[in-house]
């Protein structure tokens, strides 16, 4: 199996977090849960090998997706094919990194999983023809780095304001500093809303919910807390049962459940 995860060059280590490629990936289950990251993530898939959103509750086929596909943000979880013998690439973008490459609101995008050549036209499909004819994989980065260089556009730059509140909301997700954040940054609370759909795709108070549950999240899969009641706290919930209506509510699990049931990544929880 091959597994390379990059983070891109700069400028580009400024809109996309990180592009990750593997083949020949063979996880011991067909379906797996998808948790909610608070990103935008650009796939490709290289060996022809359809994949398929599945019902939630039914786990049965939804929707199937071919080639290339875009995710936008969700505010929930969704349960998607595992991968099994795929060979895919991954470009997720940052929060604010979307919007310089699609070129239009991120906001359009919100829950939705469609085919990327509805955004992309033939771009993307001539990109993963690249992809799929390079044998090195150092070459795949090389065509992956070129396209997104060549799709940029500065001209939808996002406003500083958003980058602002961005860092004011990672550094303390709690509700309470983003009530005083417009304040601050001489906006009304409308236009800011407006802004922030517009480059990020959710608003604020619910990328800040995304947030909060991913820093939980993140502690709870590398084992960095000592009792739940205290992560829930050390996260900025306000009791414990704050924290668990709104885990389950992103997760479809309690927190103690997610304990048992995690896989080897993190957002990623094995079904079946």
């Amino acid at each position: 199996m091959n597994f390379e995860l990059q983070t891109p060059p700069y400028p580009l280590n400024q809109f996309i977090e990180s592009v990750l490629y593997y083949d020949n990936y063979q996880p011991t289950h067909q379906i797996e849960r998808l948790l909610p990251d608070g990103s935008v993530n650009l796939i490709i898939e290289l060996t022809g090998i359809d994949q398929h959103v599945y019902d939630n509750q039914l786990l049965t086929p939804a929707k199937t997706h071919r080639k290339a596909w875009v995710s936008g943000m969700h505010s929930g979880y969704i349960s998607i094919d595992s991968g099994y013998n795929a060979a895919m690439v991954i470009i997720r973008f940052l929060p604010q990194g979307a919007y310089p490459f699609l070129h239009f609101p991120v906001v359009e995008l919100n829950n939705l999983v469609i085919e990327a050549d509805l955004l992309f036209a033939q771009e993307v499909h001539h990109l993963r023809e690249q992809l799929i004819n390079a044998e090195a994989v150092a070459d795949k980065f090389t065509y992956i780095y070129r396209w997104l260089h060549q799709r940029f556009k500065a001209e939808f730059l996002p406003h500083q304001s958003i980058q602002y509140l961005l860092t004011q909301i990672h550094n303390n997700p709690t509700w309470d500093i983003l009530q005083n954040i417009t304040q601050s940054i001489g906006y009304s609370q409308k236009h800011l809303i407006h802004l922030f759909k517009k480059f990020v795709g959710f608003r604020p108070k619910q990328y800040q919910q995304i947030t909060r549950f991913n820093l939980a999240l993140n502690e709870m899969a590398q084992g960095q807390f000592s009792k739940l009641t205290s992560l829930g706290y050390d996260c900025g919930y306000y009791d414990q049962a704050h924290f668990v209506k709104e885990f389950k509510k992103f997760a479809g699990f309690s927190p103690k459940r997610f304990l048992r049931e995690k896989g080897e990544y993190t957002h990623y929880v094995p079904l079946k």
